[in-house]
C-alpha cells in the first residue's frame, strides 16, 4: 500500500499517466533525436530512472560514464595516428584511416566470453572533452529497460497488468525483475497479428531473462580507443590489404603506442589468436579496439 501512495503522488505530479513502456518510447526519440539537448535534461532521466529502474541506478550510471569520460579524455588520438604511419605507408592510399575515441559495449549475454568476443557494438565520441554524456546515458538506460518489456518472435509484451505497466511496486522495478513474476513460461502461446497468428516463447528465451542483471549490463560498457583501415564505406572500391602482413606492420607500430595508455587488452580484427582460417588472405577493412582501464 505504500508503494501505491507513492506512485498515486507521484503522478499527481506528471502531466498524465506514465507507463516504462512510454519512458522507453522516449528514450528512443531522445536518442536519435537532432534536437536531443532541448528534449530532455538530467533531471527528467533522475526523476524517472529512480522510479522505473531503482533508487540509486542514477547514481551509479552517472559515476560510470564520468569515469569512462575520464579515460578517455587522457587518450592523444593525434599521437596514435603519427605512430601509425609506418602501417599507413603500405596500404592503398584511397583507404580511410582513423583513429577515434568511443565507448565499447555488448550484450549482457556476452558478459562471461572473452573480450574478443564480448563487445560487438560501440558508440564513437568525438570529443571525450566536450561531447554530451546523456548520449551514453540514454543508450545504457535503454539497454537496462528493452530486456524487461518484451519476449519471444514477433515480441509479446511482458508486463500486462496496470501494475506491471506503471511499475506500482518496486517488485515491478528493473532491479527486481524476474520472470518468473510474469506468469510466463518455456512454451508459452500468444496470439499475434502477423500471418502466423500466434508465438511462442522457448527455452532460449526463458534463460536470457533468468540471466538479466543490470549490474552486468553496467560492465559491459568500457572506454575503448577503435583504429579503423579503410573505412566501413566502399571498402572494396579501395583496394585490398593482406591480413597477414598489415597484421605484422600493426604488431612493430603497437610498441609505441601501448606504453602512452592505461590499458585493458588489445582486440584485433577476426578473432585474432583463436581463429580457425588462413591469415594469408586479402581484406578490404581492419578494425584494431584498445581497451582502456
Amino acid at each position: 500500500m505504500k508503494h501505491l501512495e507513492k506512485y498515486n503522488s507521484f503522478l499527481e505530479s506528471s502531466e498524465s499517466q506514465y507507463s516504462i513502456y512510454d519512458w522507453f518510447e522516449d528514450l528512443k526519440r531522445y536518442q536519435w533525436s537532432k534536437n536531443q539537448k532541448s528534449m530532455v535534461n538530467e533531471s527528467s532521466l533522475k526523476k524517472w530512472c529512480d522510479y522505473f529502474v531503482g533508487d540509486g541506478y542514477w547514481v551509479r550510471i552517472k559515476e560510470l560514464v564520468d569515469k569512462i569520460f575520464v579515460s578517455l579524455s587522457k587518450v592523444d588520438t593525434e599521437y596514435i595516428n603519427d605512430r601509425m604511419y609506418d602501417v599507413y605507408d603500405q596500404i592503398p592510399s584511397g583507404k580511410e584511416k582513423w583513429t577515434m575515441c568511443c565507448v565499447a559495449y555488448g550484450g549482457y549475454e556476452n558478459h562471461d566470453k572473452p573480450n574478443n568476443r564480448k563487445y560487438n557494438g560501440a558508440i564513437y565520441v568525438k570529443n571525450p572533452k566536450e561531447d554530451n554524456k546523456l548520449d551514453i546515458i540514454i543508450h545504457i538506460l535503454k539497454e537496462i529497460v528493452s530486456p524487461t518489456l518484451t519476449i519471444g518472435y514477433p515480441s509479446y509484451v511482458i508486463r500486462q497488468s496496470d501494475e506491471q505497466f506503471y511499475v506500482t511496486d518496486e517488485k515491478w522495478q528493473c532491479k527486481n525483475f524476474n520472470i518468473d513474476d510474469y506468469g510466463i513460461k518455456d512454451g508459452f502461446e500468444y496470439k499475434t497479428d502477423d500471418r502466423r497468428g500466434k508465438g511462442n516463447v522457448y527455452s532460449s528465451d526463458i534463460k536470457k531473462k533468468k540471466d538479466y542483471s543490470i549490474d552486468k549490463i553496467l560492465d559491459m560498457y568500457k572506454p575503448c580507443i577503435a583504429i579503423n583501415i579503410g573505412g566501413y564505406q566502399d571498402a572494396h572500391s579501395t583496394g585490398k590489404m593482406n591480413m597477414r602482413k598489415l597484421e605484422s606492420d600493426i604488431d612493430e607500430v603497437l610498441p609505441s603506442i601501448l606504453p602512452t595508455l592505461d590499458y585493458e587488452e588489445v582486440i584485433f580484427d577476426s578473432s585474432r589468436g583463436d581463429r580457425r582460417f588462413d591469415d594469408d588472405m586479402d581484406i578490404y577493412e581492419y578494425t584494431i579496439k584498445i581497451l582502456l582501464k
